[in-house]
């Protein structure tokens, strides 16, 4: 047997007792650190089968990297980073698998029927976590948090979990997540902008500064995925005016639209759920500073970061998840209060309380905001070059 640098201090090992976890799961983690070698070019690591099953029988940190589906622009590029995740973890003596889970974006569910699914989907993203954390026997996991109801659905089932495996006397649930990166808004093109301009001209002139306004008002902003809806209504105002034909309608749209999100994704520059749940899983202490407030996806050097400081306190209760999450509960509460942002918050934060063992409700959220003055954080605009990319940058 090689040498075990790093194992999980307990007695309780699934996978020395089970000859069948020994025998499916190797491949799928020499499947993943294949992947590393050919996707990112990595020619420093080396595996075997029989390495691989010698940690598992050694009770080395087995550690599943959660992503997200990528039809979803938060998770579009999730493969690096699942990728660099993997590699340290290995590097570190550890044991990398990786899972994704579906992700509702609420900005394409918007308007439509997929909406009544997006508040039941983080409960169901909660049980499928735990599901296949428990089906597996995952230690931990590095979580690449992406963006609507995921993040804190993500942070429930983590510490549900650790609150009944610490029940039974098992070993804690560790875990770090890396954010994905902020989306750069995008811009309107300038023959475009002149287009819709000449159309708010034409609305003064036939009398109808409501839409000349509105459509002013929609330009100011960063082009983003709200936006488009802003324009859409303007838009369809303006046609049955008849300011503007049918098929000029849709050119607008259209140019609009393929210029909203850039080609690598991220979490969306204004400050909705994807940016407050951001803020709110730092603020929970789950977040290492390395991958906080990013603007490109994490180099190799931020996810080390990252997976080293998991990795450092895998066997201390201290830091498992749930007391994290419980100890940092009022500085959560504080920091969304001061940063703003998305009201579905006052929801999730609830509910993962709830989930670590807690009768918890708004009212305590609102008795821990007032207890001490909270600041107004953020100088932040969506029309005056103040959006969350922007920000982000000053975090560099």
């Amino acid at each position: 047997m090689a040498s075990i640098t790093l194992v999980i201090r307990s007695d309780i090992n699934p996978y020395r007792d089970n000859v069948q976890a020994k025998a499916n799961e190797p491949i799928t983690v020499a499947g993943l650190l294949d992947r590393v070698r050919q996707v990112l070019g990595y020619t420093d690591i080396t595996w075997t089968l029989d390495e691989i099953y010698d940690r598992l029988e050694a009770n080395a940190p087995r550690v599943a990297i959660i992503g997200g589906s990528w039809d979803h622009p938060a998770h579009i590029v999730d493969l690096e980073t699942a990728l660099r995740a993997a590699y340290r973890i290995w590097q570190r003596g550890g044991v990398p698998f990786y899972f994704s889970i579906p992700v509702i974006c609420d900005g394409t569910a918007q308007s439509t029927m997929g909406m009544s699914y997006s508040l039941q989907s983080r409960n169901a993203v909660t049980q499928m976590v735990i599901s296949q954390m428990e089906g597996q026997c995952y230690h931990g996991a590095f979580v690449i948090q992406g963006c609507d109801k995921t993040p804190l659905a993500i942070v429930s089932a983590l510490v549900l979990l650790d609150r009944v495996r610490q029940e039974r006397g098992e070993p804690p649930v560790f875990a770090t997540f890396a954010p994905a990166h902020v989306l750069r808004g995008g811009t309107i093109p300038d023959d475009l902008r002149a287009e819709l301009e000449a159309v708010a001209v034409e609305a003064e002139a036939k009398g109808y500064d409501d839409i000349a306004y509105d459509l002013r008002d929609a330009m100011a902003y960063i082009l983003q995925c709200s936006s488009n809806t802003a324009f859409q209504g303007v838009l369809m105002r303006a046609r049955e005016l008849g300011l503007i034909t049918a098929a000029q309608h849709k050119d607008f749209e259209k140019r609009l639209a393929v210029n909203t999100c850039d080609a690598k994704g991220g979490v969306c520059a204004f400050n909705g759920t994807g940016n407050s749940s951001r803020h709110v899983v730092s603020a929970f202490g789950l977040v290492h500073p390395a991958v906080e407030l990013l603007t490109e996806p994490p180099t190799q050097e931020q996810v080390n970061a990252a997976v080293d400081a998991m990795l450092g306190f895998c066997n201390d209760a201290t830091f498992s998840v749930r007391n994290i999450v419980v100890q940092n509960i009022e500085n959560a509460v504080r920091v969304h209060a001061a940063t703003g942002g998305s009201t579905n918050l006052m929801m999730h934060i609830v509910a993962a309380m709830i989930h670590a063992g807690y009768d918890f409700s708004v009212w305590d959220m609102d008795r821990i905001r007032q207890a001490v003055p909270v600041p107004d954080l953020f100088d932040y605009s969506l029309t005056q070059g103040r959006d969350i990319f922007v920000l982000a940058q000053q975090c560099r």
